[in-house]
């Protein structure tokens, strides 16, 4: 049984070593400077009064990473930075984290939230479309990468 919880900094260290390799590192944070090892980042990613972070917990166990970025003035609500334990992967816990996010979001007045992928990031991809996101449009993802640093895929998922 899997349950969210909020993220809490003790994690943090044991949550960076889940990004073993430096494609790992820019798939989960967009970041380059690899490894990343220091834990004030979640004090950084966490002080934006939109982003909530949380844990996947099984068995006793931290086993996922993900933020909800909900911006009370746009219509839609974006899931980001998710991340599973390398030795957990493969068995659906990153569809119960996407799952158990967008319950957190549906409490909201979102009517759709977004994730944003790197193209070549296909378990993610895979993730993303096994919890019910879709493409958006052409014109959706050139009009949401306009401002961003790199092309993503943008999926999402009405609520």
């Amino acid at each position: 049984m899997c349950e969210l919880h909020r993220f809490q900094f003790e994690y943090g260290p044991k949550i960076l070593t889940w990004a073993a390799t430096p494609q790992e590192l820019r798939f989960w944070a967009a970041e380059t400077h690899f490894p990343l090892t220091d834990a004030s980042v979640f004090e950084r990613w966490g002080d934006d009064p939109d982003i909530e972070q949380f844990v996947l917990s099984s068995d006793g166990n931290i086993v996922g990473y993900g933020e909800t970025w909900c911006e009370q003035d746009d219509p839609w609500a974006e899931l980001g930075r998710l991340i599973v334990d390398p030795q957990r992967r493969g068995r659906g816990l990153g569809k119960q984290l996407v799952r158990l996010l967008l319950q957190r979001v549906s409490q909201q007045q979102f009517q759709e939230v977004w994730v944003r992928v790197f193209p070549d990031n296909l378990p993610a991809i895979h993730c993303y479309r096994a919890a019910g996101f879709c493409p958006g449009s052409h014109e959706e993802q050139n009009s949401l990468n306009a401002e961003q640093p790199a092309d993503y895929l943008w999926m999402k998922c009405d609520l």
